[in-house]
């Protein structure tokens, strides 16, 4: 299975809640793809690299996101509150633009 990844510098539980504020341009492009499509997307711990601006290589086990709800914020960013769903193991990666799959 493909899923948008987005890699965070703090781990996510099953069930556990995720308030994140978007406003990287890739992210705001993988959002906007999500919430016309599956409503959810992956985290995973960042193993090497940086969460802002530059590419970021996850842990290898990471935790699907639900959106339960999203809204745009004046400034351009977006505002998402998600709940950890399933864990999943990351098998390959692809570093597709704007954003990694």
């Amino acid at each position: 299975m493909r899923i948008p990844l987005m890699p965070l510098n703090s781990v996510l539980y099953p069930w556990m809640p995720l308030v994140l504020s978007v406003y990287e341009e890739r992210y705001l492009r993988m959002l906007e793809e999500v919430l016309r499509g599956p409503q959810f997307f992956g985290t995973a711990l960042i193993a090497e690299g940086r969460e802002v601006g530059g590419p970021a290589v996850p842990h290898a086990v990471g935790t699907e996101v639900i959106i339960a709800r999203a809204w745009p914020v004046e400034d351009g960013s977006w505002r998402v509150v998600g709940i950890g769903r399933h864990r999943f193991r990351v098998l390959s990666m692809v570093t597709q633009e704007p954003y990694p799959v």
